[in-house]
């Protein structure tokens, strides 16, 4: 079973709040897995991801990353 929370984390330089969420909510989100969210974390694909308490949490609004595998096959098609 997998703990599903929110955090929410206070910038005071930009005075901005920032919601972050955890993996599993971002896999469902994307339709990956968890695992690959994960991976994405760790190789620091996905923009201010934050490790703690021994698990990655995502900012709630970030965008998937690209697979870079896809934008080959787009240049080539050219």
């Amino acid at each position: 079973m997998f703990i599903v929370y929110k955090a929410t984390l206070f910038i005071t330089k930009k005075e901005t709040i920032v919601e972050y969420v955890s993996t599993t909510e971002i896999a469902k989100k994307w339709n990956i897995s968890r695992r690959r969210v994960t991976t994405l974390c760790r190789e620091g694909r996905i923009k201010g991801a934050i490790f703690t308490a021994n698990t990655w949490i995502v900012p709630e609004d970030v965008k998937k990353p690209e697979d870079p595998r896809k934008a080959k096959k787009k240049l080539t098609t050219n």
